[in-house]
């Protein structure tokens, strides 16, 4: 099998991703592959969580089931299904009309559900290197992650990731891991970049957003090494904000809009893992600098922005 790595984990798998994955010699930790049964129906697992409102004929989009020796099973109604244990993940499509969607969930919430399972925090951010170190972006959806971590990017600065931040406590603090070498924007944020979105493949035919590579016929270079972090941004783009501020949010500022960007989000519930990475969480907060960045909607450029953020960082490494 395959052996590429991943939110820093080494997957052997001969799965076809679409998307470019970094490639690894290191042993495995994680197999990705079809299995060999029906995943569901199951005795021996019981439903510890479902998604609301009911979306399909009365069916939840998502039920998570619990098994022995803390598996779990991912049903996503009318598409696929996902068994997570330890060392490994299996999947079962159960509609193959939306086959491709198995790589979009495996790539977001099944892996940041089995990292936060195996103690790995997983962030919904991007994230870029300034000077070596990793400087993370979170904010609700169009706050302008994806855009400022790729023209951050342009400027030199290598792409650590684009959707899911694996972060990691370590002896000296908190460290983030690479993704993978691809971003996703929408059709006009890859023409500011001067590509050809025309050109460039579509996340999946129901979605606008394409997918646009780190390196040549993209963007940027993608850093491929692990990164001290050193601060986390929490973007307010507003129409309201007349120009651009920055100030140090409050440790219960901070902390609530972790929890809000957590990949996994609710699901991490019924996972139980919330005991234990709150504390996790609490320190993270206390060592790496968490600032509220504001700035307009619409602005002239966003130079000032990129400057205003290389000057913040650079001045407290």
């Amino acid at each position: 099998m395959k052996r590429h790595l991943l939110y820093g984990s080494t997957l052997a798998s001969d799965f076809p991703f679409a998307n470019k994955l970094l490639a690894s010699s290191a042993e495995p930790n994680l197999c990705f592959g079809v299995s060999p049964k029906p995943l569901l129906p199951n005795p021996d697992f019981e439903l510890v969580f479902q998604t609301e409102p009911p979306l399909y004929d009365g069916k939840a989009e998502l039920y998570v089931y619990q098994g022995p020796q803390e598996s779990f099973v991912f049903d996503f109604t009318g598409a696929t299904r996902f068994r997570l244990s330890t060392g490994e993940i299996l999947f079962e499509v159960t509609d193959y009309d939306w086959s491709f969607l198995t790589e979009i969930y495996f790539l977001g919430i099944i892996m940041s559900s089995w990292l936060e399972m195996m103690g790995t925090i997983a962030l919904h951010a991007a994230a870029v290197t300034i000077d070596g170190h990793a400087v993370a972006f979170v904010g609700l959806n169009q706050a302008g992650k994806s855009t400022l971590a790729a023209s951050l990017s342009v400027r030199g600065h290598q792409l650590l990731t684009d959707d899911v931040l694996a972060i990691d406590e370590s002896a000296d603090g908190f460290i983030a891991h690479p993704g993978y070498p691809q971003m996703r924007m929408w059709p006009e944020t890859a023409r500011i970049f001067g590509l050809d979105p025309d050109g460039l493949p579509q996340v999946h035919h129901e979605f606008d957003k394409v997918r646009v590579p780190i390196g040549p016929g993209g963007v940027g270079t993608m850093r491929e090494t692990p990164a001290p972090l050193s601060r986390i941004y929490i973007l307010d783009r507003s129409d309201e904000v007349a120009g651009i501020t920055h100030s140090a949010a409050s440790s219960s500022e901070a902390m609530a809009h972790i929890l809000r960007t957590s990949f996994a989000g609710l699901v991490l519930g019924g996972l139980g893992v919330n005991e234990g990475r709150l504390p996790i969480l609490a320190k993270l907060v206390d060592q790496v600098a968490v600032t509220r960045l504001s700035y307009p909607s619409r602005m002239e450029g966003i130079v000032p922005l990129l400057e205003t953020i290389e000057r913040d960082v650079r001045g407290r490494i």
